[in-house]
């Protein structure tokens, strides 16, 4: 018999980090950390200098707020655009 397998929220969450987080990692060709802090927000706001955020709903519903800092945004921006 098949066991089932089930997915939590802290899956999801954990899966979205590590995506994000390969997504810059390759876009910038230089590694980068994922600080893991989930809380229930009554109130959106993008801080400190740079930020983004998805919504989304379904089987999961959330939202993913990354924040950068002026610095980290430039750094991150100008890997991006260095010739591989």
């Amino acid at each position: 018999m098949r066991k089932t397998k089930v997915v939590t929220s802290e899956d999801i969450l954990l899966k979205l980090c590590q995506s994000a987080t390969a997504v810059l990692t390759k876009a910038t060709n230089s590694p980068v950390h994922h600080a893991a802090m989930v809380q229930k927000i009554a109130k959106t706001s993008l801080k400190p200098d740079l930020g983004c955020f998805v919504l989304f709903d379904g089987g999961f519903s959330g939202l993913v707020v990354i924040n950068f800092s002026s610095a980290a945004a430039m750094e991150i921006y100008n890997n991006y655009m260095q010739p591989v």
